[in-house]
């Protein structure tokens, strides 16, 4: 079996912007390469470090904290010099121009990625056609499970799946409140678990579409993400009957904050500049083989599932 991310340093991924930088503008432009660093660790420690709200600061895309990345930040109202203020072990920041507007979730084309795929023995070949799928980054321990929960209306349930203090000291104080429970955690955190539980059920389609009808065929489709807004229903059929839902349960009337209208994705994505480096000796991994792979991604799309199909049967 293939392994990833044996060290950080296998993983390398460097954003690739929508747009260009400017000589002036509202927002300071920063370039930071991490490693073992999460990205909103980053995002904090700027904010605390030049002296603005941490709403001041913002970025295009979360990143594996268990990885090399290169990204971007935009900061508002502060010039070039500010980047002599930034000091974090594991991390270097460098300003590289300014823009207009801050930067937002998306804001990419998409992210250049090198990695390291050990234990090995042979090179697979090659394709530039694989599912969209979300990958287990999307998921953590059960995020998806906790959506599930809470689309279901099982307050409880989800109060269960939780790990967190301030469910738990809520729940000591108000016995059989879970709603009021639930609502002690951001809405960005509870509207997470959503989400995930909207990228099971599109794995899910996805997975069944390309068992019926091959991913070549799925080259131009774009598959709903299952809410409350979703109109053409009929992909999520079998998938709503499996899981007992309906569209209408993505409307949370206790917690209305995280009701989900839906949306959709592409159903396959298309590798660029793909390259396969040399087979060589892994010395982590004795008498097996390693080998550097590289290509581009557009954004959304997971670098980790890319290596899974190559080493896996021919779909």
């Amino acid at each position: 079996m293939h392994v990833l991310k044996a060290r950080p340093e296998d993983f390398v991924v460097e954003e690739i912007p929508s747009r260009e930088w400017k000589d002036k503008g509202a927002y300071l432009i920063l370039e930071v390469t991490k490693k073992e660093r999460n990205t909103e660790d980053v995002a904090q420690l700027i904010a605390t470090k030049l002296g603005v709200k941490r709403s001041s600061v913002a970025y295009a895309g979360l990143k594996d904290k268990h990885a090399v990345t290169t990204q971007y930040f935009s900061v508002r109202g502060k010039g070039k010099h500010a980047v002599d203020w930034l000091r974090m072990d594991g991390v270097s920041f460098k300003a590289i121009g300014f823009t207009d507007e801050p930067l937002s979730l998306g804001s990419l084309r998409g992210n250049r990625f090198a990695i390291t795929v050990r234990n090995i023995d042979s090179l697979p070949g090659y394709r530039s056609l694989f599912p969209n799928c979300f990958d287990e980054q999307r998921f953590g321990e059960h995020n998806d499970d906790v959506g599930k929960a809470l689309v279901r209306g099982d307050f409880s349930e989800a109060c269960a799946l939780i790990d967190d203090d301030r469910v738990l000291g809520f729940l000591a104080e108000h016995p059989g409140d879970h709603a009021g429970a639930l609502r002690q955690l951001p809405k960005k955190l509870l509207t997470l678990y959503v989400h995930a539980y909207q990228s099971r059920l599109f794995n899910r389609v996805l997975e069944l579409l390309v068992e019926e009808r091959g991913v070549e065929a799925l080259r131009s489709a774009r598959i709903p993400l299952l809410g409350f807004g979703t109109e053409d229903v009929e992909l999520y059929k079998r998938v709503m009957e499996e899981e007992r839902i309906s569209p209408r349960d993505f409307i949370i009337r206790s917690l209305p904050d995280i009701s989900s209208e839906g949306g959709e994705r592409q159903a396959v994505i298309n590798v660029s500049d793909f390259w396969f480096g040399e087979l060589d000796d892994d010395e982590l991994h004795p008498g097996k083989k390693k080998v550097v792979v590289t290509f581009s991604l557009p954004k959304g799309a997971y670098a980790t599932n890319v290596i899974k199909r190559l080493w896996s049967q021919p779909e």
